[in-house]
């Protein structure tokens, strides 16, 4: 051999590892890549995740109001007594529902836009570096590899997770993924050092060596994308730290956003909202079963009951709901049956014509109505009141007229007589014909209790009316009430007075039940 030909081949020896070095280029493993595909998958699922479980709560809380405002309307109009305080106990546990829901509502909206915002942005960060690394694929070269990266793996580019885009936000709740979400962390996102392969000339993307200036990273710059999730750790070589134990976050404006993005993500998946429940059946299940129902009864019973009473009202208030209430009979269905299908007054319309209850759902019409029938009730109260009272000054007129008229009847020439009757005294400062007057006093302090026919008619007067008010009666002086009854009062009433004041009375307690 020549020493040209051995200085030929020391040559060649001597620049094997130099020309080795510059043929790198090595692209990366699926197992490397494709988890971050999938972790931007599941993330996109959170946004959806939010708007569906608010979605929900703000359904729940519309359809506990109807009904709540439907079953009041159909108190006001048709219950009577018990029933009717029942009924308002649904009515006010159904409110409580709907009131609660409102604020788990509130509670949950800042939950769910900030994981909408950090997850969404975790996944724009993946999306945009991904598609660089898929953009690389031309003629025989690619940064996305198969299992070994000795073959080009960006076909499962998008079956892996990315190049997603964002869709129509809808009432769907969708699973978030637990084997991305996991209980600690991103629990697909473990430890990888061996994310490269060692076919060379395929992703000069990924060039990195010590020396700055001659490739396309210098490693000992620690270059990192996605917040660390791809790592450039050597001489053409990557890798990724565990990312499956996420710390909690102590504050927002420090913790990382993969921090960020994993927190708001789980706490999104572990809210225990689901699809609404907005059926009737399933509404007034919902009051039984969770306590609403019977707190409202006892809070109803209580306000009706006397003080030593009180301890009973629990007791009494589960027997209601076992007799009406109880959800896992029929008894719910014949309850809502009964009530959807009674016809009340359509607000909306002129007229007569009746609707029924279930074929009202607007809030603002079933308010109306609510309202109709409460006027309604006020303005007959009103009336009864106006009447009764009337009634009670024209009595008291007539049954002193009345008096009048029968010691007047006694005549002038018979005093001792007049002066004998219970009720009658002879005065000579009378005109003549009417020296035997009622005198009132004189009627009292003998207590007269008889009923005397007046004159000119079929009406009577009494001494004793057993239908007064309590607080009426309690008021005048000349009353006493005892035994819850009106006992002794010096007023002679017109007898048309008490079947008034009976059913005015009967109306309000039945009205305010």
């Amino acid at each position: 051999m020549s020493s040209t030909q051995a200085q030929a081949v020391l040559a060649l020896i001597f620049l094997r590892p130099t020309l080795r070095a510059e043929a790198t280029s090595y692209a990366m493993k699926n197992t490397y890549w494709k988890p971050l595909c999938q972790t931007a998958k599941a993330l996109r699922t959170v946004p959806q995740a939010s708007y569906g479980k608010l979605s929900s709560l703000l359904q729940e809380e519309a359809a506990a109001r109807q009904l709540s405002l439907q079953i009041s309307v159909y108190a006001m109009a048709h219950a009577v007594g018990s029933e009717k305080m029942e009924i308002q106990a649904a009515a006010a546990a159904l409110q409580t529902l709907a009131t609660n829901r409102r604020t788990t509502l509130s509670n949950f909206a800042k939950t769910a836009l900030q994981a909408t915002q950090s997850t969404s942005e975790l996944v724009g960060e993946i999306e945009g570096v991904m598609t660089l690394f898929k953009q690389t694929k031309h003629g025989a070269a690619f940064c996305l590899g198969d299992a070994s990266a000795a073959s080009d793996g960006t076909k499962d580019y998008s079956t892996a997770g990315c190049r997603g885009r964002p869709l129509e936000l809808t009432q769907n709740i969708p699973p978030i993924a637990a084997d991305v979400v996991g209980n600690n962390g991103f629990a697909n996102l473990a430890e990888h050092n061996t994310g490269i392969g060692a076919t060379d000339n395929k992703c000069p993307l990924l060039e990195a060596t010590g020396t700055a200036g001659t490739h396309v990273f210098k490693h000992s710059d620690n270059p990192a994308f996605i917040q660390g999730l791809i790592k450039v750790t050597g001489d053409n070589t990557v890798g990724r730290d565990s990312q499956q134990n996420q710390h909690p976050i102590d504050s927002r404006n420090s913790a990382s956003l993969l921090q960020l993005a994993y927190h708001d993500a789980k706490q999104v998946k572990e809210d225990p909202t689901t699809r609404p429940i907005t059926e009737p059946i399933q509404l007034l299940t919902a009051i039984a079963k969770n306590g609403n129902l019977k707190s409202a009864l006892e809070h109803e019973l209580k306000a009706l009951a006397e003080e030593s009473e009180h301890s009973k009202i629990p007791t009494k208030a589960t027997s209601i709901i076992n007799e009406k209430y109880k959800h896992d009979t029929n008894k719910l269905e014949t309850l809502w049956n009964n009530i959807k299908t009674k016809e009340v007054k359509d607000v909306t319309q002129a007229g007569t014509k009746p609707k029924q209850i279930q074929q009202i759902t607007e809030l603002t019409i079933l308010q109306a109505t609510l309202n109709y029938y409460i006027n309604s009730k006020d303005l007959k109260i009103t009336s009864m009141e106006e009447e009764i009272n009337k009634l009670k000054e024209n009595s008291g007129k007539s049954v002193e007229n009345a008096g009048e008229k029968i010691c007047n009847a006694i005549g002038d020439a018979n005093r001792e007589k007049c002066n004998g009757e219970k009720q009658c005294s002879y005065d000579d400062s009378k005109e003549t014909g009417k020296k035997c007057t009622f005198d009132a006093t004189k009627a009292a302090a003998n207590g007269v209790p008889v009923t005397k026919t007046q004159t000119g008619g079929s009406e009577t007067t009494t001494w004793n009316f057993k239908g007064k008010l309590q607080e009426e009666c309690t008021k005048a002086p000349e009353c006493k009430w005892e035994n819850n009854a009106f006992k002794d009062s010096i007023f002679m009433v017109n007898n048309k007075l008490a079947p008034v004041v009976y059913g005015f009375t009967s109306f309000v307690v039945f009205s305010k039940l």
